[in-house]
């Protein structure tokens, strides 16, 4: 379940209307745009801008749906703007839906299943219409759309600050040969692997860690399979995890 969803589940716990997506809003194709002359109105495709024109296809609030390509990059524009055939634009009702909630909606839908494409994946209006989307009141639609564009603005900030310790942490750990010794990692540490088994699980219990616990350099106890003490002492007998012990991931993300 989406935060969209929840979020609606939350403010409207009797229910809200569904419509089709052809009911809230009209689909419109894109156009060539060699023959316009430069500017400074963006020119989007499935992938974004890809040029600069000096006259818009349109200038209201909008969500852009890929046609082909990238079906999944959806983009929310206010500005005046130019698609190609490769996206289209929407017209929205705004009396029946906000465009931002709308394109907070239109997020939540997986796009890659309505795919028609045998080989480049493509959408077409007649799918794209049949989409039933969920119209809460204006006010209720309006709030929904605060409380995600905060959580995308700390998404957005999360993902630069992370970005910023990457690069601070490959400039500490970078020396030169001369600077420093190097030692391999069996010098320093002790490895230990698992009984390369599928332990018997319990209901209640010890936590058994797998790869799917691990995540952002992080062991996640929270939802572990639990297994009883005996099959615990079974698969711990070569070695008990400590504090401070790293945990790494043998299989699907070595970088876990």
């Amino acid at each position: 379940m989406s935060k969209v969803d929840d979020l609606i589940n939350e403010y409207c716990p009797d229910g809200v209307e569904f419509k089709t997506l052809g009911e809230i809003a009209k689909i419109k194709h894109g156009q060539d745009y060699k023959t316009l002359s430069s500017g400074n109105i963006p020119v989007y495709g499935s992938g974004g801008i890809v040029a600069y024109v000096d006259t818009y296809a349109y200038d209201k609030p909008t969500v852009l749906i890929p046609r082909k390509g990238t079906i999944t990059n959806l983009f929310y524009l206010e500005e005046p703007f130019w698609n190609i055939d490769t996206v289209y634009y929407t017209v929205v009702d705004t009396t029946q839906i906000v465009p931002k909630y709308f394109y907070h909606f239109m997020k939540t839908v997986d796009l890659l299943a309505l795919d028609t494409g045998s080989g480049r994946p493509s959408l077409t209006m007649n799918i794209l219409n049949r989409i039933k989307i969920a119209i809460p009141s204006l006010p209720i639609q309006e709030e929904i759309v605060n409380i995600l564009d905060k959580f995308t603005e700390l998404e957005a900030e999360l993902e630069a600050r992370q970005q910023q310790y990457s690069y601070y942490r490959n400039q500490l750990f970078t020396f030169g040969d001369s600077e420093v010794e190097w030692k391999s990692l069996e010098e320093v540490s002790e490895i230990y692997d698992s009984l390369h088994q599928t332990p018997r699980y319990s209901e209640n219990g010890l936590s058994m860690v797998r790869v799917t616990d691990i995540k952002g350099g992080m062991v996640n106890t929270n939802k572990t399979l639990k297994v009883n003490k005996k099959v615990f002492e079974t698969f711990t007998r070569k070695y008990l995890p400590k504090k401070f012990d790293i945990v790494m991931s043998r299989v699907v993300n070595p970088s876990n």
